[in-house]
């Protein structure tokens, strides 16, 4: 199995984890994400390679709404920005999840690598990153300007790196990078870019993907 894959795996298999006592440095990152229920948002995912060059991109327009341990969430996407032709539509509670998805050419079983791309599991699960900063050897943070801090961790029992900005003007993270094996000439990362919007904006740029989702499939049938 791919080495990106078992990071999704992990993290998505404790959506359901319970709440810490404990939540160290990152507190107030992970008190705003659990107290935040709703989100509407564009995503950009990358995969990049050694030298920091996009070689993989995939887009979403996603609605999720999400409790402790449960959620729903709505998304069309695909890997042109304009043109975002699959849909997802995603219910889960605890670990059970259900899946319907419409594409003309992803199947079914890719929903558990298209709900990471578009989400990230911690956008999912919160509790996901305070287990990170349990895992980790070292974690810095480094204010940018008045609205963003860049947050790293250095994990401790391999040699991986955690980086995430926070906006804490609207208390979001916008972006979201795991890089694998930090130290070697083969290191690569996924990333993550969230840019938020109103309900109304989504439902506005909703109806032009609903649009384009319906004509992909009735071709495609």
């Amino acid at each position: 199995m791919n080495k990106s894959f078992i990071f999704i795996f992990l993290l998505i298999a404790g959506v359901s984890c319970s709440q810490p006592d404990d939540k160290g440095d990152i507190e107030p990152i992970y008190q705003s994400l659990t107290e935040q229920k709703h989100f509407y948002y564009n995503v950009e995912y990358s995969i990049c390679n050694a030298n920091g060059a996009v070689t993989n991109d995939f887009y979403g327009l996603v609605a999720l709404n999400r409790n402790s341990d449960s959620g729903i969430s709505s998304a069309y996407f695909g890997i042109d920005e304009s043109q975002k032709v699959h849909y997802l539509h995603s219910i889960y509670l605890k670990n059970q999840w259900i899946y319907d998805l419409q594409s003309p050419s992803y199947r079914l079983e890719d929903a558990d690598l298209i709900t990471d791309s578009i989400h990230s599991p911690i956008l999912l699960n919160p509790d996901q990153l305070w287990q990170i900063e349990q895992d980790s050897v070292s974690i810095t943070n480094q204010k940018i300007d008045r609205k963003y801090e860049k947050w790293t961790f250095e994990l401790r029992d391999k040699p991986d790196q955690l980086i995430i900005f926070w906006n804490s003007e609207i208390n979001k993270i916008t972006e979201i990078e795991y890089k694998y094996a930090v130290k070697s000439p083969n290191t690569y990362s996924r990333k993550w870019s969230f840019d938020y919007m109103a309900k109304s904006e989504f439902t506005r740029l909703e109806k032009g993907f609903k649009q384009q989702n319906q004509a992909a499939n009735q071709a495609f049938l």
